[in-house]
């Protein structure tokens, strides 16, 4: 009966709205042409996925501007649609983790997302988004480069999959998204090819560089070297104004230290978004789209307990609700779930965190762990590591950066911890 519904609000939608068509629905939903038409004449049988991508399609674009000429009353249009919601929740059985796509029911937005897009909006921006690892700082780009999909042409590197000199791998990404071949040979050129490439029409273009501190020093002294030149040459030329940075990058990270990142003229620039973790009720938002596709009978017990074990860490918390909706069908306890989770948080999360650590830090941690003492002193500490211990999610930071008290996030984190201390040389 849900399938029937949305077919009947889709085909409204075409009959009523010439600006939207098959051929851009097919390509953004991606779905194939010919099965859409079917679909759309005579509701033949489409996958549940490729239905949920053409829902998700069609509620933004009815946000957008060009909507406004739709004959059918959009509001109407949106009442039927949401008659389809629980069906879409329902087929969402294939919890992913991080990066969690912005369309899935279990993408949290946190205060970030709405901060991150008004500075977006109030263009030229240039944002460093930063945070620890497994923070959300992907899902958070992801998230974006959704949200400006109509409004601004979006340029995205992740530079975890993508090594390799910036300047070149700028452009490459430019050309994979529909615009034209041009390759850089330095950044003296990155303006010019900015007017004739990114901001030919009259839409804004962002630039999403993630994993910023994946790249080899040398090619992360460039690119901040580049960046810098590039936004004194736009104070003299307004219409760059229109081009957006946003890099994303792990504060700690021992190649932004090397490369002297924090210290460079683009970093001084850059407006910062520290991620946080999410906030209670955020963990019961997130965990009750799990209590609605699978048995809340079995499964509630599990879920009140993730806020005391994780204390909002996004990637702990999103690996938790994705051994919840595994275990649905079985018999399971606690003790059951956490040890199904502990392996690939610690290959993850606490393992390379664990790793990244100096001698003096890591000593101070340990020191806790094992009881000797009950917090750590950020006096103790190399200058800036209590704000890179506080971005990592795991910890408590209470007061001042060079005088706070640190303590472990919760029993659970600090059990873990202790291992990968434990196990790490």
């Amino acid at each position: 009966m849900a399938a029937v519904q949305v077919h009947v609000a889709v085909s409204k939608l075409f009959k009523n709205c010439e600006p939207f068509s098959q051929v851009r629905l097919a390509k953004e939903a991606g779905v194939n042409k010919g099965q859409l038409s079917n679909w759309l004449k005579r509701g033949t049988n489409l996958a549940d996925e490729k239905i949920v991508a053409i829902i998700d399609v069609l509620m933004a674009w009815l946000e957008t501007d060009q909507a406004g000429g739709c004959k059918y009353r959009q509001e109407d249009l949106i009442n039927q649609i949401k008659l389809f919601e629980p069906y879409i929740s329902s087929q969402a059985t294939a919890f992913p983790l991080q990066p969690v796509p912005a369309t899935h029911p279990t993408y949290i937005q946190r205060n970030e997302e709405k901060r991150l897009f008004e500075l977006i909006e109030h263009h030229p921006a240039d944002i460093a988004v930063v945070g620890g690892g497994k923070m959300g700082k992907s899902s958070l780009l992801n998230w974006l480069k959704w949200s400006l999909r109509y409004k601004h042409n979006v340029i995205r590197v992740d530079f975890r999959t993508q090594s390799g000199d910036p300047i070149a791998i700028i452009p490459q990404a430019a050309k994979t998204a529909g615009m034209r071949d041009i390759r850089l040979k330095n950044w003296d050129d990155f303006s010019i090819w900015a007017l004739s490439t990114l901001l030919v029409d009259e839409k804004p273009c962002t630039i999403i560089l993630d994993d910023v501190h994946c790249l080899h020093v040398n090619y992360l002294k460039e690119l901040a070297d580049g960046l810098h030149a590039f936004v004194d040459q736009r104070r003299n030329q307004p219409i760059l104004d229109r081009l957006n940075m946003v890099l994303a990058y792990d504060d700690a990270a021992s190649s932004i230290h090397d490369a002297g990142f924090h210290s460079s003229g683009i970093a001084r620039g850059l407006k910062g978004l520290s991620l946080v973790r999410f906030n209670e009720s955020q963990v019961d938002a997130l965990l009750e789209q799990i209590l609605l596709i699978h048995d809340p009978i079995k499964l509630l017990p599990f879920a009140n307990a993730a806020w005391e074990l994780f204390r909002g860490h996004p990637f702990l918390t999103h690996l938790w609700a994705a051994s919840l909706s595994e275990h649905d069908n079985k018999y399971c306890d606690l003790i059951n779930v956490l040890t199904n989770i502990s392996a690939e948080a610690d290959k993850s999360l606490f393992r390379p965190f664990a790793d990244s650590l100096d001698k003096v830090t890591r000593n101070a941690i340990v020191q806790v762990a094992i009881g000797n003492v009950e917090i750590i002193s950020s006096q103790e500490l190399p200058e800036n590591s209590s704000l890179w211990l506080k971005d990592s999610g795991l910890f408590e930071v209470d007061g001042p950066h060079r005088n706070s008290r640190i303590s472990f996030a919760s029993d659970w984190i600090r059990a873990r911890l202790t291992d990968a201390f434990i196990n790490t040389p």
